[in-house]
């Protein structure tokens, strides 16, 4: 394997002094927040506003430390990922067109072989009737001549024999044609697996209105939702869609 990347052993986090400032600043934060649960006064709120301003610089120093370290990598990381992209990305397009292709000859292949398979499974039943009808023909016949009636008995008992063999002949051809309607595609470079049709699970939004209603509230959907109004709001003339409306809120 190629070693596009020299991965060095970064020193633990207690190495890291952004790291341990902002653990004690959450150490301080955090009893600030105990011991004043509500700020109501203005002594109180130039407190916690310091505790803010020392949180802000904090996170911000961290953040910074952070960006040096891992903004080298990163690029390194996307420069050999892009390596990978460009070779990946156009040979998995080719792929979904043959899968597509083979998928379309697979589907109409197993359409034309359930029809096979019906019109067989049709005939088994078409004969099993025959041969029902020539058994009971037989033991009338065979009744008739206990009788003393005069039958070709051994005509009526040949004939139902024949035509049960016909009905055995039939079903075993049904029962052929119905295993064989699944498509196989055997791959003739190398020793593949053969490939078959597989149902997949798709959930469709068949009725917008009634998805929605069903799953709300549900804050996932609500910025979904809102991300895809903020975009069509930028190719509209800067106008939400029907639906939406807009919230002014103050805070720090």
């Amino acid at each position: 394997m190629t070693d596009y990347l020299t991965i060095t052993t970064a020193p633990p986090p207690t190495n890291f002094p952004e790291i341990a400032e902002a653990q004690e600043a959450m150490s301080e934060l955090s009893g600030f927040l105990e011991n004043y649960p509500v700020i109501d006064n203005a002594e109180d709120a130039r407190r916690g506003a310091g505790y803010a301003n020392r949180t802000a610089i904090a996170l911000a120093e961290m953040e910074k430390a952070r960006k040096q370290i891992t903004d080298p990598l990163n690029q390194q990381l996307g420069t050999i990922n892009g390596f990978y992209r460009d070779a990946r990305e156009p040979l998995q397009r080719a792929f979904s067109v043959l899968k597509n292709r083979l998928s379309a000859y697979a589907l109409a292949e197993e359409e034309k072989r359930l029809i096979e398979a019906a019109r067989a499974r049709a005939a088994a039943e078409a004969a099993e009737r025959l041969a029902r009808a020539a058994e009971a023909a037989e033991q009338e016949t065979i009744d008739d001549a206990a009788q003393g009636v005069l039958t070709d008995t051994g005509g009526a008992i040949a004939a139902a024999d024949a035509a049960f063999r016909d009905f055995q002949r039939a079903a075993h051809l049904a029962q052929v044609a119905e295993r064989d309607a699944k498509v196989r595609l055997t791959p003739d470079i190398g020793s593949g697996k053969a490939m078959t049709l597989r149902s997949t699970e798709v959930v469709v939004v068949a009725d917008p209105v009634a998805a929605i209603s069903a799953l709300w509230p549900n804050e996932e959907i609500a910025e979904t939702l809102c991300k895809v109004a903020r975009a069509w709001r930028k190719i509209n003339g800067g106008k939400l869609p029907a639906g939406f409306s807009i919230e002014m809120r103050r805070a720090l």
